[in-house]
């Protein structure tokens, strides 16, 4: 019961606000694990300073959140993209940390305020760090938990290992009412044969027989392949006529 209104609800309680929250308390408490790592995890060093500092380390993670809009990804189809605005996000805060205390240090606008760029760097480094690990954790977690009572009515092949496929593959695990599960690529490469996309096996075009569709439990197969020439689609699907599964073409062009 509590698993499905959490799934249902899951947008609201992941809405863009509360991880802009969840960041810049992130981006904070990194800020004060940097100071201790730097001082060899204790606390010898004015912690005093840290109720200036801190405030001042949130506004600018606030600010280079709302430049960069890393905080708009939707954090449970988190991919490579929403990394590198991660990492954009944290770069431009610590570029504004090191302009503002320069600033700072030449007009003496706070007394005794400075923070040392060698806790900006180390700063950053966690920060990047724990903004990637909280998203994926939450990711890891929404998959495991809040979707696991949705059960897979269907095992289904995608025939294509290239960006088609990977699309297609991503649409279907990450729509949360799919009641579907990719149980592999087919693709006649030879260099993905053997190898795994997305936790995915790659299997030759040559296994496709009716004894593996069988030992698979295979209901569905979905040709997502760029650029092919429709009378080789046709032959393809062909192939596949005799066989107890259901064909779908998902072939979009460049």
């Amino acid at each position: 019961m509590i698993q499905n209104y959490l799934s249902n609800n899951a947008n609201r309680y992941a809405s863009k606000w509360l991880v802009l929250l969840i960041d810049i308390l992130t981006v904070s408490i990194s800020f004060f694990f940097a100071y201790c790592i730097r001082f060899e995890l204790s606390l010898n060093f004015d912690v005093e300073q840290l109720y200036t500092q801190l405030p001042f380390v949130a506004l600018v993670s606030l600010a280079s959140f709302l430049i960069v809009g890393s905080y708009k990804g939707v954090v449970r189809h988190t991919g490579v993209r929403d990394v590198y605005n991660l990492f954009n996000a944290v770069c431009t805060c610590s570029i504004l940390m090191i302009i503002m205390v320069l600033i700072n240090g030449e007009l003496g606008i706070l007394e005794n305020f400075t923070i040392p760029r060698g806790i900006i760097i180390i700063h950053s480094l966690l920060s990047f760090i724990g903004l990637t690990a909280s998203r994926y954790v939450f990711k890891a977690l929404y998959s495991t938990y809040l979707v696991k009572d949705l059960k897979v009515n269907k095992n289904v092949l995608i025939y294509g290992a290239g960006e088609s496929g990977i699309l297609t593959h991503n649409a279907l695990t990450n729509h949360s009412k799919s009641r579907s599960r990719v149980v592999g690529y087919i693709d006649n490469d030879n260099q993905k044969v053997g190898k795994q996309i997305n936790g995915v096996s790659v299997f030759h075009k040559n296994v496709l027989t009716e004894e593996f569709l069988i030992k698979k439990d295979i209901s569905e197969v979905i040709f997502s392949i760029q650029n092919i020439n429709p009378k080789n689609l046709r032959k393809l699907v062909e192939g596949l006529v005799e066989y107890p599964v259901q064909v779908n073409k998902n072939c979009p062009s460049r």
